[in-house]
């Protein structure tokens, strides 16, 4: 089975219609049937929150209740953040001049071996690492 870590910036085109929120949904789809091993990091679910709180679109309520209740029920797989994953995020971070929070996906997929989804293409000019890959290649 596939091993997939996947950003907010992806998992955010779960509930949005955006650009490449169609290959996030094939995403979506692959995780609800289990085809795919969905790994994050703790820091997933507030970080979609955030995003959608902080855009430029106004969400409701209860388009945010909804979200927080699809999170809730997703087969996420859960990612203890480990001294191994700090170590790896922080050395990310310094040699990569990212944030520590996308230094935590890509550590999370370097240390799984699994391929990392992201919409963010100044994170995949940054790294330039072979597994992280923008969500159209989904």
């Amino acid at each position: 089975m596939d091993r997939i870590v996947a950003d907010a910036s992806v998992v955010v085109k779960f509930f949005v219609n955006e650009e490449n929120s169609e290959n996030a949904r094939r995403l979506m789809d692959a995780l609800i049937s289990k085809e795919v091993l969905f790994l994050e990091p703790p820091l997933l679910e507030y970080e979609v929150l955030n995003a959608m709180l902080n855009s430029k679109n106004r969400y409701e309520m209860s388009q945010i209740n909804d979200v927080v209740k699809a999170l809730a029920n997703y087969n996420f797989t859960v990612s203890d953040i480990n001294e191994a994953l700090f170590v790896e995020a922080i050395k990310m971070s310094i040699e990569y001049r990212i944030s520590i929070y996308d230094a935590v996906y890509v550590a999370l997929a370097s240390i799984t071996n699994s391929r990392l989804y992201t919409a963010d293409k100044g994170l995949i000019d940054a790294v330039k690492l072979p597994f992280v890959k923008h969500i159209r290649e989904f």
